[in-house]
């Protein structure tokens, strides 16, 4: 398994009153990982050719 460093600083509004990260904050530093990922290796993450959009759609999404 090939893995890629992200640090990200957890804000106030990301936790709830005892200062916990909310779970649906995950999802958003798991797509600013995956756009990071994409920056390191120098791809679009979205691609647009004349009218065709091309990326990578969910299909599903699970966190324990």
């Amino acid at each position: 398994m090939v893995t890629f460093p992200a640090e990200y600083r957890a804000h106030f509004s990301d936790t709830d009153a005892a200062g916990i990260v909310h779970f649906s904050t995950i999802f958003f530093w798991v797509e600013a990982t995956e756009e990071a990922i994409f920056r390191h290796l120098h791809l679009p993450f979205l691609k647009t050719d004349g009218a065709k959009l091309s990326g990578f759609p969910r299909v599903r999404v699970e966190c324990d």
